[in-house]
């Protein structure tokens, strides 16, 4: 469980170069999977920290136990693994399906940027990985964005503009 800072999980492609699969933020779970898959003897992917940060790490055999005093503990557990999994649907099927515009305007919605003004701490360079672009095509997005007034940019805040 991510305590504070944040946390990206990555794993190398053929061509030995960084594929970020998902940045986690605090109270998001990590390594859902392997506690509710006995079968799954590994991590399939690395972590490693982004931002200074902290992990609370949970023996599965402790969380066993705890599970059998608090129902939802495993319930919650498994909706994580359920809402990860959606994630990584989501992301193949949009870096496949989305043009670069429509990949980062849906980043910064999906954090809230389209209501209000966001900060995001996360490097340029890590932010292109985990939407599948380099982070030239994420500089030249994030210009066309600004230029087209759907971006405002102050530092490390962003805001979308919505039609309303």
């Amino acid at each position: 469980v991510v305590e504070k800072g944040l946390f990206k999980v990555f794993h190398y492609n053929q061509d030995g170069k960084e594929a970020l699969m998902k940045v986690f933020f605090p109270h998001e779970v990590i390594a859902a999977m392997p506690a509710v898959n006995p079968d799954l003897k590994f991590y399939p992917a690395n972590c490693q920290a982004v931002s200074e940060g902290k992990l609370l790490m949970i023996h599965i055999n402790h969380l066993k136990q705890v599970s059998n005093s608090f129902d939802n503990i495993m319930s919650d557990l498994s909706k994580g693994v359920t809402n990860c999994t959606l994630f990584f649907m989501n992301k193949y099927n949009s870096s496949l399906l989305e043009n670069a515009e429509e990949r980062v305007k849906q980043f910064f919605n999906s954090l809230g940027a389209n209501e209000k003004e966001i900060e995001i701490l996360l490097p340029k360079n890590q932010i292109a990985l985990l939407l599948s672009m380099t982070p030239e095509t994420f500089s030249r997005t994030l210009r066309n964005l600004k230029e087209g007034s759907v971006l405002i940019q102050d530092k490390n805040r962003y805001r979308i503009v919505t039609d309303e």
